[in-house]
This record gives C-alpha cells, sequence and structure tokens, in this order.
C-alpha cells in the first residue's frame, strides 16, 4: 500500500514538471513579433527564404526566440548576415522589442534605417555593415543596453552622432567606418568610459584630434586613417595607456611626433604615414620594445634612421619610404632579428648597402629604391645572404654603373626583382637563372645588351616582364615553358628579327614589341626615341587576354603589381 502511494506521488510530480515544459515547446513566437518579421520580409526583394505561412517565426532561417513568455516565444535574435538580401528595412522591424542582436551586414540592403531601431531598450549588439544604407544616423537614439555597433561601409552622411556613448555605460565597440560623415569627432566620445574599440576611418571628418578621445582609458584600437583631421599629435596621446593599435595615417596631421611613447606600454601597431610630420623620430618610439608594426612612410620626417633594434625586440615592419631622412643605412638595422618588412625607399641616404644586412634572415619585403645607394655588386653580395628575400626593389641607384654577372650569387626564393631607372651597362646577368621563382622582373630603362637569354623561358611562375627601353638586344627565336600571364615588353630596344608567331605571343599587343625597327612579323611601331619619365610608372598597355586563365593572371599580376609599387614608393612620387 505505502508502496503504491508512492508511485502515485511520482507519477503526479512527473506530469506536473513535465506539463510546463511541453507547453514551452509547443508555444508559437509572439504574434507580435510574427506581425514585425512578415512586414520586414515584404520589404526584402530576394534572399530571404522564410515560410511565412508558417505561424511559428521562431523556426525560420536567422531567427532566434526565447521563453520570456508563458503565453508565447520573443524574438531575441535576427541574424541574416551575407544572405544576399536586397530591399529596404521596414520600420516594422523595430516591433522586435525584445531583441538583443540584429546582424544584417553583408547584404545589398539600400535606404534609411528606421529611427525606431535606435530605441530598442534591449538591443546589445547591431551590425548593418557593408549595405548600401545612406542617409544621417537618426540622433537621440537610446540604445541603454547596447555592447557594439557597427555601421561601417554603407552610404551615410552628416555629422557623428556619440549619444550612444550617453544612454548606454556598457558599449565596447563602434564602427563607423568607410561613410561620409562629415565635421569633427564630437566632445561627448568622452563618456564613452567602457569602450575599447572606435573606427572613424574613411571619413570626411575635420578639425584637430578631439581632446574627449584622451578620456578614453580603456581605448585598445583607434582608427582615424583616410580623413582630413589636422593638427599635432600632441603629448596626451600617452594617456591612452591600454592603446594596442593607433592608425591615423592618410589625414593632415603636422608638426613633431609626441616624445610619449613610453607610457603607451601595450602599442604594438603604429600607422602614421601620408601626413604632414616632421623632426626627427621621438627617442621613445625609436627605444619601444612593444612595437611590432611602424608606418610613417610618406612623411618630411628627418635626420638619421636611429631604430635601437636591440630594445625594439619585437619590430616585424617598418616602413620609413618617402621621408628626408639622411644616411647612411644604419648598420644596427641588422640586429632587427625579426624584421620582416623594411621599406627605406625615397630618402637621402646614400652611401652602400651594410654588409651587416645579410644577418637579416627573417626579411622577405626589402625597399630601397630612389636612395642614391652605389655598389650594386656590393649590395647583391650581401643581400643574398637573406635567405627568406622574397621581394627587392632597388631602383633609381646605382646610375650607370655595370650590371654584375657574378655566377655565385644566389636569390633562389626571390619572387619579385626590380631595378628600372639605373642606366646600368651590361647584359642580363646568368646568376640570374637561378631565380626559378621569380614572378615579377622588371630591368626596363637601363643599358643592357646582348642576348635575352634562353632560360629566362624556363621560369614557370613569371607573368610580368619589362626588359623595355634597354641598349641593345638580339632577338632569340628559342620558345619555352614560361606563360607570362600579365604583361611582357621589349619594347624600345634594337631587336632583330622575327616575332615569334604562335602560342603565348598571339596574346601580347603590339605595343609589346613597338620601338624595335628591326622586328618583323607583327605590327608595331618604328623606333623613336624616348626620354625616360620622373616617375618610374609603367606605360598603361591595352592587352587582348584570351580565356579564363589569362583573365585571372591579369587581375592577379595587376594586383601584386600595384601592391609592390605602393609599398615601396617606387612608381608614384610623394604628393602634398
Amino acid at each position: 500500500m505505502q508502496y503504491s502511494k508512492l508511485c502515485f506521488i511520482f507519477i503526479l510530480l512527473t506530469i506536473s514538471f513535465k506539463a510546463p515544459f511541453t507547453r514551452s515547446e509547443n508555444l508559437s513566437c509572439s504574434s507580435y513579433d510574427l506581425t514585425s518579421l512578415t512586414s520586414f520580409s515584404s520589404f526584402i526583394d530576394n534572399g530571404l527564404d522564410w515560410n511565412t505561412s508558417d505561424s511559428n517565426c521562431c523556426t525560420w532561417i536567422g531567427v532566434t526566440c526565447d521563453n520570456s513568455s508563458v503565453t508565447s516565444k520573443r524574438v531575441v535574435r535576427l541574424e541574416l548576415g551575407s544572405r544576399r538580401l536586397k530591399g529596404r528595412i521596414s520600420e516594422s522591424l523595430a516591433g522586435l522589442d525584445q531583441l538583443r542582436i540584429l546582424n544584417l551586414s553583408q547584404n545589398f540592403l539600400y535606404g534609411h534605417l528606421p529611427a525606431r531601431l535606435f530605441h530598442l531598450q534591449n538591443l546589445e549588439i547591431i551590425d548593418t555593415s557593408n549595405n548600401d544604407f545612406a542617409g544621417p544616423i537618426p540622433g537621440g537614439s537610446n540604445l541603454s543596453s547596447i555592447r557594439y555597433i557597427d555601421i561601417s561601409g554603407n552610404g551615410f552622411i552628416g555629422s557623428v552622432d556619440a549619444t550612444l556613448c550617453e544612454s548606454s555605460s556598457y558599449i565596447h565597440t563602434i564602427n563607423l567606418g568607410n561613410n561620409y560623415f562629415t565635421g569633427e569627432v564630437p566632445a561627448n566620445f568622452g563618456r564613452c568610459s567602457s569602450l575599447q574599440q572606435l573606427f572613424l576611418n574613411d571619413n570626411q571628418l575635420s578639425g584637430s584630434f578631439s581632446e574627449s578621445l584622451w578620456q578614453l582609458r580603456n581605448l585598445r584600437i583607434l582608427h582615424l586613417q583616410h580623413n582630413l583631421v589636422s593638427g599635432p599629435l600632441n603629448d596626451e596621446i600617452g594617456k591612452l595607456s591600454n592603446l594596442v593599435e593607433l592608425d591615423i595615417s592618410s589625414n593632415r596631421f603636422s608638426g613633431i611626433l609626441p616624445d610619449a611613447f613610453e607610457r603607451l606600454e601595450k602599442l604594438e601597431n603604429f600607422f602614421a604615414g601620408s601626413n604632414n610630420f616632421s623632426g626627427h623620430l621621438p627617442k621613445s618610439l625609436v627605444n619601444s620594445p612593444y612595437i611590432i608594426f611602424l608606418n610613417l612612410n610618406n612623411n618630411t620626417l628627418n635626420g638619421a634612421i636611429n631604430l635601437n633594434c636591440s630594445a625594439m625586440v619585437h619590430l616585424t615592419s617598418v616602413d620609413l619610404g618617402s621621408n628626408n631622412f639622411h644616411g647612411p643605412l644604419p648598420d644596427v638595422i641588422s640586429s632587427c632579428q625579426r624584421l620582416t618588412h623594411l621599406n627605406l625607399a625615397r630618402n637621402n641616404l646614400g652611401g652602400e648597402v651594410p654588409f651587416a644586412f645579410k644577418n637579416l634572415q627573417a626579411q622577405r619585403f626589402l625597399s630601397l629604391s630612389n636612395s642614391s645607394l652605389v655598389n650594386i655588386s656590393s649590395a647583391l653580395a650581401t643581400l643574398q645572404h637573406c635567405r627568406n628575400l622574397t621581394s627587392l626593389i632597388l631602383s633609381f641607384n646605382f646610375h650607370d654603373e655595370q650590371m654584375p654577372r657574378n655566377v655565385n650569387f644566389h636569390f633562389r626564393n626571390l619572387r619579385a626583382l626590380v631595378i628600372p631607372y639605373c642606366e646600368l651597362r651590361g647584359s642580363i646577368p646568368t646568376w640570374l637563372s637561378g631565380s626559378k621563382m621569380l614572378q615579377l622582373l622588371d630591368l626596363s630603362w637601363n643599358r643592357l645588351s646582348g642576348t635575352i637569354p634562353f632560360w629566362l623561358h624556363e621560369f614557370n611562375y613569371l607573368f610580368y616582364m619589362d626588359l623595355s627601353n634597354n641598349s641593345h638586344w638580339r632577338n632569340t627565336s628559342r620558345t619555352g615553358k614560361a606563360q607570362f600571364s600579365v604583361e611582357f615588353s621589349v619594347a624600345y630596344n634594337q631587336l632583330q628579327g622575327d616575332i615569334p608567331a604562335g602560342g603565348q605571343f598571339l596574346t601580347f599587343p603590339p605595343s609589346s614589341f613597338e620601338g624595335n625597327e628591326g622586328l618583323h612579323g607583327r605590327q608595331h611601331t618604328p623606333f623613336q626615341p624616348q626620354q625616360a619619365p620622373h616617375g618610374a610608372q609603367l606605360a598603361d598597355e591595352e592587352m587582348t587576354i584570351i580565356g579564363l586563365q589569362f583573365g585571372l593572371g591579369v587581375m592577379s599580376g595587376f594586383l601584386y603589381t600595384v601592391t609592390l609599387c605602393f609599398a615601396s614608393g617606387w612608381v608614384f612620387a610623394k604628393t602634398r
């Protein structure tokens, strides 16, 4: 009897506990949320795979509900990123008053954002980045729970609204980059006491560096690049002691760099290129043990390049190109054991490449173009020891020197060799035959002569070769394995004989062979002397490419070449 009573009680308890869960599982989404989402879907032209005939919107793709109500479920997450949605955003979306996460990024949505979206009290994350939204951001926002907002990569205009900082004390990330915001950085950003990441890059912001930003003591990342901000960068930057990355490049900053980097004990990445900074490198900067990436390209900095590599133990990438630094090249750079990227192009260096540079064993990219260097034989003899070197740019140096033919030079990992505009004498060196990994070779605008060597046809990865505007090449009719997918030029030499008629030579335009009076077999321009331009910009050449493989080669080669040109300062003169 006692046993039966216990069983009965157990069954009752089981039923009583199971009932709520059963009811919860059977709950549909709130009718309010169903109406809001149905209206939202009616404004979307394509990409939204919702079965609106199913009244339980909690089962729809990208919709997540919770059990906040005893009678129905409420929508708390709407995640529709990268679904190729096209259309406008309905005001009804703001009817999802329990929404915590809204992700509409990477779509083709356009129009204005509804003002009511910026008054959802439970919203913690909003991401509408990389769409085609336009117009001003609604003012007077009141997102008391917001922690993360990203509206970058759209067409928003007007002034930056920082009232978010007044309504929420939790916000840690604000991304307003890649829009068309104007005016100054507002003072109320200083009230975002919890802010860790602030992206204002690629807008049209002006004025000076806002003093309100000095109050953001928790800030770790600050991006202001590609704006119109002017004035000095003063010692107050040292107050941002948690800063890990600071990018103020491509603005109008001027004056000297502040000697305040000893207080920035977490700063790893500092980008301040393309401004008007002058004076010497601050002592606290060149002795910072924390800096990993340093880019001060295209300023008017001067003095010696006095990097203290003994202190800068984490330094990996340095770009000091297009400044007024004077030489000679400092031996101390060779002790930067982790250095993989070094650009010192377009400075007043002079002298020879230090023999100690052979110790740069991690070096992958090196540009010393337009730096008044001498002794190309010594430079190559030293740099061949940099076993990991893949890109070497030495243009506008070694004026009227002899191209070394030393067969003992080894550049087995080299992908790009760029030595134009040096008026080098001699011929294509035989030591280059060992550089089988070459993808880009530019020896144009020199005084080289002789035969174009047959072993160049064995370079299977070569997609760009420019031997134009040299003294005299003797034609060779050999064909081989090399597949040039972007660019080939032997223009303005003194080649003679027949242009090969088969294979990939059919894809090269007449401009690749023009200026060679003795060539036959293709229409080309008779030889006419040309003056070398002031810059080393490659001539734009119309090219007919046959087939998908060639098209892909053109795209990859073009991007690679442009990247090299920008990174090295080789092509484009300094602008103001």
